[in-house]
């Protein structure tokens, strides 16, 4: 019994110990296969780049192989090889000719063969494969077949045969026809009878291949043939190669990415790497590479911007692409902003702006500069950089540039004169990004302007900026005080307006035309522009381009204006071109006083326009609206405000857009009222709000207001203002809804600064970020 149970034992186990002797083996050979695929798929990915240039070799293998297995027909029987086109089928250890063709991976083999004489058979074996989607490749072997067997008459001659290697294009033997051996056209795989001596083997050639010949001829085409010799010359032409060079650039915001997270990189079909350069076929390709949501991909070199680049046979090209990180804001905008100002240092400070959180970050030097009171500031609309300058003391003009994390010194220009006014501005053309500066020379030219440009090609560095040039205006001759440019917004122009007055109050304009300022008017526009005392001290002009229609509107201040006397001037030049028509000098109607301090602001969605303005004389505010063609205005809505001092400037406009509800906003300097005083508008109604209480408040009088309207997020605006104390305020105003109007305090209910060096004439520069 006991031996039964142990026998019963020994056989459970024998079964049990052969049960994971089976999984074993099945789990190893699956991890055998695992590991085996892995490496075939490593080892495969990376034959794929050469897969391409290793066809034509394995094509011309098999028409050597084709013209074996005829001479291995012929020896079994000459008639075996019949007139007609064939394919070849091996059947144990003999060819025989099969339907019309044979397939062997990607390659087609035919046959052809054509009757010489009785003994003499002449054939041609031509294989073609599907190179890429765009191309076909042949090898195309002609030669010719006798019947040994039979009594062979012999030829002293020389027989020219063909190869042609394509890599893109689709040429066959007879393209690069008429052949010649010396003076005498020859057909190709035929002996010719020559007498002796030496000769030059020739054909048509094209610049797109690189031709060799092999045989009995020599490197140039020359073979040399004798009484009873008999020779073969083989012509072969192979399509130049063309090559790429694939860059990559990573602009990064705060991430970490590197050019590697970006790979597999591609062109078409093919993988390349990055700063290597790579054979291609000719023809049209698209370079593709692993995107990302977080970056904006860019392309530049020989490629199109949608990343298509096309070779001709033997061109050599660089594609170059570049990511860069999406700065992101508030409502999905990749926008955010960025602040600069003085603070009675030498070193200038700044502030970036997070709208997703509505935060400055705090304040950060800048370089040891000598720091002056007036600020400008502009972003690229084509590149992540922002160009700010200012004037010091001295009146010279400094521009710096900002890459996002660096600040860099770009040039210094002299100027003379008062320096603390707005002697210079900055802006971009919209459609190639080029900068432009304008700038007055003060006393070193005197009535006339430098301008320096750059292209939107290139970021920061002072090499990138071209030399100063000089322009002398027709209409205004002396010392220039105030200058002023503006954007034709359109996507497709590079049209930028310019106004000045000088210490004449004299005030002229012009237009850039994308390379030169052309279309100063006939005459002066006025030479009697408002001032507050001596010399002209305020800046009573400003200038917007319609959004939609590109015609210009220019505004300003006429010294003849009063209390209860309209002083508001304008001129349009339409036509949406650098060389406009320029209108009369117009009075708008109902407007009831003088305009000392203004403002006005293009909706970025249609013609229309909203202005404002406060005369000096009854402190007086007045409201217009411009609907594109005429103006519906508003005067006296506020007959307390501020009285304007010079360099200040205490009215400021903007526009906000949610859905299809939209609202003009005018901020303005309340006598004595220590909040935010403003008023809405819907086209040409304009309506007081509520206060918008500041803690800490203002100390009235402001000094200097402005607006700047978020240009992708076209909900919300920045309004930002100096005040008495030397403080620098910023607040936030979103519209939600049809008409919900909401203020926040982006400063954080605080000065981001308590010591400006002064607080008028653009003591301080905010810009959202454009790119």
């Amino acid at each position: 019994m006991k031996q039964e149970i142990l026998s019963s034992i020994k056989k459970e186990w024998s079964t049990i110990k052969k049960g994971f002797l089976i999984t074993e083996v099945l789990l190893s050979s699956a991890i055998f296969i695992m590991i085996v695929t892995a490496f075939a798929g490593v080892y495969f990915y990376g034959q794929e780049s050469t897969l391409s240039a290793g066809n034509h070799t394995r094509a011309v293998i098999l028409a050597n192989e084709g013209l074996e297995a005829l001479r291995n027909i012929r020896d079994s029987g000459f008639a075996n090889l019949p007139i007609g086109t064939y394919g070849l089928v091996l059947s144990g250890s003999q060819w025989t000719l099969s339907g019309s063709q044979d397939v062997s991976g990607i390659f087609t083999r035919q046959v052809i063969i054509s009757s010489v004489d009785a003994n003499r058979k002449n054939i041609v074996i031509n294989v073609t494969w599907q190179q890429n989607p765009q191309s076909v490749g042949i090898v195309s072997l002609p030669t010719r077949i006798t019947n040994w067997i039979a009594p062979v008459v012999s030829v002293s001659g020389l027989m020219v045969n063909k190869v042609v290697i394509n890599h893109g294009l689709s040429k066959i033997a007879s393209d690069f026809a008429p052949y010649k051996v010396g003076t005498t056209t020859v057909q190709l795989a035929t002996t010719t009878s020559f007498g002796a001596g030496t000769y030059t083997v020739s054909e048509t050639t094209n610049s797109n291949y690189i031709r060799t010949f092999n045989g009995d001829c020599n490197s140039s085409g020359q073979v040399t043939l004798t009484a009873s010799s008999s020779k073969i010359c083989t012509i072969t032409n192979e399509e130049k190669l063309s090559f790429i060079l694939a860059t990559s650039t990573v602009i990064n915001h705060g991430g970490n990415k590197v050019i590697s997270d970006f790979a597999p990189f591609k062109v078409g079909s093919f993988t390349v790497s990055i700063g290597t350069t790579t054979a291609v076929d000719s023809g049209s390709y698209t370079v593709s590479e692993a995107t990302s949501s977080l970056y904006t991909l860019t392309y530049s070199g020989d490629c199109f911007t949608n990343g298509t680049i096309s070779f001709l046979s033997g061109d050599s090209k660089t594609c170059m692409l570049t990511n860069e990180e999406i700065i992101q804001g508030s409502g999905g905008s990749s926008l955010s902003g960025l602040m600069i100002y003085g603070d009675g240092t030498n070193i200038p400070k700044y502030r970036t702006y997070n709208s997703s959180t509505d935060t400055f970050t705090a304040q950060t030097s800048t370089f040891t500069a000598t720091v002056g009171p007036t600020w400008l500031m502009r972003t690229s609309p084509t590149a992540h950089y922002a160009l700010a300058g200012y004037y010091d003391a001295s009146a010279t003009l400094t521009i710096m540039c900002f890459d996002g994390a660096t600040w860099t010194q770009e040039f210094s220009a002299q100027s003379g004169g008062i320096g603390n006014r707005h002697r210079f501005d900055i802006a971009f053309e919209k459609n190639s990004g080029d900068a432009l500066i304008f700038y007055s020379k003060g006393s070193y030219a005197n009535g006339k302007l430098g301008y320096r440009t750059k292209s939107g090609a290139t970021g920061c560095g002072a090499a990138n900026w071209s030399s100063e040039s000089l322009f002398t205006p027709a209409r205004t001759t002396a010392d220039i005080m105030y200058v002023k440019m503006a954007q034709d917004t359109r996507a497709s122009s590079n049209i930028i307006a310019a106004t000045w007055v000088d210490i004449n109050d004299d005030i002229s304009t012009a237009i850039w035309n994308g390379s030169a300022w052309v279309n100063e008017p006939s005459a002066v526009s006025d030479n009697n522009v408002q001032k507050i005392s001596a010399s002209h001290d305020i800046e009573d002009m400003d200038l917007e381009y319609e959004s939609l229609s590109g015609d210009f509107m220019l505004v300003w201040g006429n010294g003849t204006g009063n209390n209860g006397v309209n002083g508001v001037r304008y001129r349009t030049c339409t036509g949406g071109v650098a060389t406009c028509t320029w209108g009369a000098v117009t009075t708008p109607p109902t407007f009831a006083d003088d305009a000392t301090s203004l403002d006005i602001s293009a909706n970025p969605n249609t013609d229309e326009m909203v202005f404002a303005s406060i005369g000096k004389t009854g402190s007086d505010l007045q409201l217009g609206y411009w609907n594109g063609t005429a103006w519906t205005d508003t005067a006296n809505v506020d007959i307390t405000a501020n009285t304007p001092f010079v360099g200040s400037k205490l009215v400021t406009t903007g526009w906000l857009t949610s859905g299809t509800s939209t609202r003009s906003i005018i901020v303005y300097s309340d006598q004595n009222d220590t909040n935010l005083s403003w008023y809405a508008g819907n086209g040409g109604t304009f309506t007081l709000q509520n206060d918008f209480t500041l803690s800490p408040s203002v100390v009235s009088p402001n000094g200097y207001m402005d607006i700047e309207q978020d240009p992708v997020s076209q909900d919300q605006l920045m309004f930002l203002t100096s005040d008495s104390a030397n403080r620098l305020y910023a607040k936030k105003l979103t519209m939600t809804g049809t008409s919900t109007l909401t203020w926040s305090n982006s400063d954080g209910g605080a000065a981001l600064e308590a010591t400006l060096p002064q607080i008028i004439s653009s003591p301080y520069s905010f810009t959202f970020w454009r790119k």
